[in-house]
């Protein structure tokens, strides 16, 4: 081996030095005698060792052009400088430690290992060849020193993968308090615990960049104590997925890849008001949601879980799913770009929409043709559909399908729909009191009571309760059209139909037949289209047709 002890100016190294065991340089001893000196490698310059071990008051940096230090195993230390290196070709670095910043490029053809890594100022570095493993106890953190301009954190991997192993019991941490940027070529695996904290005292962290992960394969920052402090951009390829766990609030900007599976379980996911994803699939777990995505989406399992919460589903594209959707809170789906509308189609029977307070409501701020399906009670809300829409309540229970005349704000609810609308509660009930706007024919199918109200003209195609009453409230008293009575045909009970004048529904189902004023009861209401063919029917209960109150 060959160990060198150098005070009170730099060590130059001018020459190539080779040692099959050890190679140990140390400058100065800033802490006994306040010696700065130097190590420094002047250009094409070498040292080829087992092992290094460089110690420094000051620097450890190139002069000027490229050096080498090639070892398997190496330990860097700068007490009140910075070490910047750019032609390394280490196996494993054991600790690397500089007062300022760290810079170094690795252009070796073996894996570089890192155990440990401390700056004061930034970090930076660069691996041409291979990949970059940092070890599951290792500790690597920029910006320990206050004063520093720059505390950011970057690596890049030319050609392989970057990998942060460990669990949320390991103690070993990658924390950077400005920028965290890691780009591979190849997959970007980080199980260990990330600190990105960039957001830190930040008046507004959603605006500052926390992290950014660019990887030619996939995305996984999973470790249950990832803290992003700012928002986190990432991209993965475009048939790969991308997974970020934070333990409390994970804020995205720009988000790219096959898959976004997202996790703050402890709190919410949004956007940054500025960017928007771009994937084809969403699983997502957190009490708050909000994600915007630049095209079509397909749900495949999200859970919203604090009923204070809500929702928020934005793409510009068709939304769907092919696994259930849980929301406590308020949700709310837009599928539009601009002046073009897309559906949103929900009908998985495990859905399940909260309504237990009757506010925790769906609402659909823009689409074309919906078609929503809740495994129980269903509320609506809002809803803004240029083709049709379709609700199911009681997927896999006993649901009813209801809406409120007005919402929280006191703002009335409304269902505006230019196709058909078409409600399923075959265990339930149907209670639909906005000030709807229904161009298209009405189809209901309940158990129980159904109550619907229009606020124009109400086109009813199939209205049937098993066991409750109708009440169908409308408007547009010029629009009456109810089928005449025909001896010739058969009508089933609460089939609604006009004669001398009046409105009448069938007591009970009975064969073609003149007209038997005891088969009938007379119903009031001038506001109601039965188009021919249509019907009105209570198996059990009561019509009534009515005049829309407002």
């Amino acid at each position: 081996g060959l160990s060198v002890d150098h005070a009170a100016q730099d060590l130059t190294v001018n020459g190539a030095i080779v040692a099959t065991g050890a190679a140990k340089l140390k400058a100065g001893d800033y802490a006994n005698d306040g010696d700065t000196s130097s190590i420094v490698f002047n250009a094409g310059k070498s040292v080829t060792a087992g092992s290094v071990d460089f110690s420094a008051a000051g620097d450890i940096k190139n002069a000027s052009g490229v050096a080498t230090v090639k070892a398997a195993y190496g330990d860097f230390v700068a007490e009140t400088g910075s070490i910047s290196l750019k032609n390394l070709d280490i196996q494993t670095i054991n600790k690397i430690e500089a007062s300022n910043d760290i810079v170094v490029t690795d252009t070796g053809d073996n894996d570089l290992t890192i155990n440990g890594m401390t700056a004061g100022g930034k970090i930076d570095v660069e691996k041409t060849k291979k990949n970059v493993i940092v070890t599951k106890d290792a500790v690597v953190q920029s910006g320990t020193k206050g004063a520093a301009t720059d505390k950011s954190m970057t690596f890049k991997v030319d050609d392989g993968t970057f990998t942060f192993n460990g669990d949320s019991t390991i103690t070993g941490k990658i924390q950077a308090p400005e920028t965290l940027t890691i780009n591979a070529s190849s997959d970007i695996t980080l199980h260990g615990n990330i600190q990105a904290l960039n957001g830190t005292g930040a008046a507004d962290p959603k605006v500052v960049k926390a992290a950014e992960l660019k990887s030619g394969g996939t995305v996984i920052a999973d470790n249950a104590k990832n803290d992003f402090v700012g928002y986190v951009a990432a991209e993965a390829a475009p048939s790969r997925s991308i997974t970020l766990n934070d333990v409390n609030n994970l804020t995205l900007g720009v988000i790219k890849g096959e898959t976004a599976s997202l996790s703050a379980e402890n709190g919410a996911i949004a956007m940054n008001g500025t960017d928007e994803a771009s994937v084809n699939k969403l699983t997502a777990t957190a009490k708050g949601i909000e994600f915007q995505n630049d095209k079509a989406l397909t749900l495949s399992g999200v859970q919203q879980t604090d009923s204070a919460k809500a929702l928020n589903i934005v793409a510009k594209g068709n939304i769907e799913q092919n696994l259930s959707v849980d929301a406590q809170g308020e949700a709310n789906f837009t599928a539009a770009n601009g002046a073009t509308k897309y559906d949103v189609t929900l009908s998985n029977d495990a859905n399940d929409f909260d309504s237990a307070s009757k506010a925790k409501v769906v609402n659909i701020v823009d689409a074309k043709n919906v078609k929503i399906v809740d495994k129980n009670d269903l509320a609506l809300g809002n809803v803004t559909a240029s083709g049709s829409l379709d609700v199911t309540a009681g997927g896999t229970a006993n649901g009813n399908i209801s809406q409120t005349a007005v919402d929280a704000l006191s703002n009335p609810n409304v269902l505006a729909v230019e196709g058909t609308t078409k409600f399923t509660a075959t265990k339930g009930s149907v209670g639909v009191l906005g000030e709807n706007k229904m161009k298209g024919a009405l189809t209901v199918n309940a158990h129980d009571d159904v109550t619907v109200r229009n606020d124009m003209k109400l086109t009813v195609g199939s209205v049937y309760s098993k066991a409750g009453n109708v009440v169908l409230y409308t408007t547009d008293a010029s629009a009456l059209s109810v089928p005449a009575f025909s001896e010739t045909t058969d009508y089933t009970a609460g089939t609604v139909v006009g004669y001398n004048g009046k409105h009448y529904t069938a007591n009970a189902t009975h064969s073609a037949a003149s007209w038997n004023a005891a088969d009938w009861t007379e119903v009031t209401g001038s506001d109601l289209v039965v188009p021919v063919g249509g019907s009105v029917e209570a198996e059990s209960g009561s019509v009534t047709l009515a005049a829309y109150d407002d």
